[in-house]
């Protein structure tokens, strides 16, 4: 028996539904690039934004004799990034990472301050290199925080998985790094804490104790 021709041009039920499944592959590998392409372009977006800040915060610190901020004044309600706006052309969108769950700025900035240096003179900071300035934070309730605390500290929560499982941090030298926050825990040197006692210090420095002063 010989096939007509419109026979032999048809697809069999199995042959459509390889095709369907060789679509549907290729569309979620197709939709998985996409997305890291898109993840990658939000960190590079996070990083110009720390990069921004610290620019910021160089020129903050040429007006006052070297000098950091407080993370946070209760009294006036006025956070650091608040005090830095001037410095970063009144830009509020760099304090903003856009990979954060909750937007709530001005209330609360995506990106907090390593608190232990509330105050602080730079000369307080050992190595600038190995010492966080920066870190993504996560507050209560998912949006940001002026305060960065290695130890989770409510309401200094680090958000460790902003970016694909890892968060991006801003050293006081400028550098910013992709790391896991176990690996910012690690010890790295011994020093002095105020009390002359010897101590291993690890990337968020040493807790200088300064926080509560009442305004900027």
């Amino acid at each position: 028996m010989h096939l007509s021709r419109t026979q032999r041009a048809a697809f069999t039920l199995i042959e459509l539904l390889v095709v369907i499944v060789i679509i549907a592959i290729l569309a979620s590998l197709a939709f998985v690039g996409m997305k890291s392409m898109q993840d990658s372009g939000k960190t590079a977006k996070c990083m110009n934004n720390m990069r921004q800040i610290y620019s910021g915060m160089a020129a903050y610190l040429q007006d006052n004799n070297n000098r950091m901020m407080q993370r946070y004044y209760q009294s006036q309600n006025v956070g650091y990034h608040q005090v830095l706006l001037p410095y970063v052309g009144n830009e509020p969108k760099v304090f903003v990472c856009p990979s954060q769950k909750f937007n709530v700025y001005p209330s609360q900035p995506g990106y907090g301050m390593n608190w232990y240096y509330d105050n602080q003179s730079l000369f307080a900071v050992d190595q600038p290199s190995k010492t966080i300035l920066l870190a993504e934070s996560y507050g209560e309730n998912g949006e940001g925080s002026n305060r960065a605390d290695r130890d989770g500290i409510p309401p200094g929560r680090i958000d460790e998985k902003r970016h694909r499982g890892m968060s991006n941090y801003l050293f006081f030298d400028g550098h910013v790094q992709t790391l896991k926050l176990n690996e910012t825990k690690k010890p790295l040197y011994k020093t002095q804490d105020a009390t002359g006692a010897e101590v291993m210090v690890d990337m968020w420095g040493i807790d200088h104790g300064d926080h509560d002063r009442d305004a900027p």
